[in-house]
């Protein structure tokens, strides 16, 4: 026993304790192990290698067939702030990454967690929120973490129609209803016409594409006039 000296003594495996611990190349993977009993840890992991070295395993040491999968990482990889927006891109290889938004936890300060860009109070993640009120675009609530009150964001759908924050439910899309009165008549036709020939005039976008082909355009200003015609057309 390493503790008190005692000997003669049986000590289960879990409870042994291993000194010189490295990663092992074991064909097309590497484990970490044991070097004096060569006891195996975790499970096998796939060889991880840099751009600039991609034929040798950073972590192993090992030299790299072209046909064994791995891991790359980058030599020399840096997030750069584009302004509402960053991206990751390496000096070494070129690489670089499609833009990503700005994402920061109120209680590790006020800049991206990721760039170090500056941002509001309200476009931080507040983990220690609770909600006041809402409307019908957005909720305000009090951070219990962060210690800020009032704050105003819009509401977030996660592919539901439950806000992910609060409360709100979206209601529910009437096909047609371009102007988002609750029904489907001539005003939307001639809301969504409007709209078409570039007025200045809002619609629902989401109940204009009434032929559901992802596009709002004259098609479905004509499919509405049908519709409304009384042709035996459906809208989506």
């Amino acid at each position: 026993c390493s503790g008190c000296g005692a000997e003669g003594v049986t000590i289960a495996e879990e409870n042994l304790k291993h000194r010189n611990t490295a990663f092992v190349s074991i064909g097309d993977q590497h484990q970490l192990q044991c070097m004096l009993c060569g006891t195996p840890f975790y499970t096998p992991e796939n060889h991880t290698t840099r751009c600039d070295a991609p034929d040798i395993c950073n972590v192993c040491g090992a030299t790299l067939a072209d046909d064994v999968q791995r891991d790359t990482t980058h030599a020399n990889a840096v997030y750069t702030n584009l302004g509402s927006t960053h991206r990751i891109e390496c000096s070494a290889c070129g690489f670089s990454d499609d833009t990503w938004e700005h994402w920061g936890i109120c209680e590790l300060g006020t800049s991206c967690f990721v760039c170090d860009a500056p941002l509001a109070i309200e476009d931080l993640l507040h983990f220690g929120r609770c909600n006041t009120t809402y409307d019908d675009v957005k909720h305000t609530f009090d951070c219990q973490i962060c210690g800020n009150t009032g704050i105003v964001q819009e509401h977030e759908f996660d592919g539901g129609d439950t806000c992910t924050w609060c409360d709100y439910v979206k209601p529910a899309v009437v096909p047609g209803d371009s102007n988002g009165d609750g029904t489907t008549n001539m005003r939307d036709a001639l809301n969504l016409l409007k709209k078409l020939a570039d007025w200045d005039v809002a619609i629902d976008t989401e109940a204009s594409d009434v032929n559901g082909d992802g596009t709002v355009n004259m098609r479905d200003a004509l499919l509405l006039l049908k519709y409304l015609a009384g042709w035996d057309v459906e809208l989506k």
